[in-house]
């Protein structure tokens, strides 16, 4: 999950059904795998 402002994010959130947290939990995850 990759974006560079709020913009991106909400948009993440909303195309994913995730919440922001749950996004930014996955970027986590795919940040520490890499």
């Amino acid at each position: 999950m990759d974006f560079s402002n709020a913009k991106e994010l909400l948009e993440l959130c909303d195309s994913n059904k995730m919440s922001i947290s749950e996004v930014m939990k996955q970027r986590e995850c795919d940040e520490s795998t890499s």
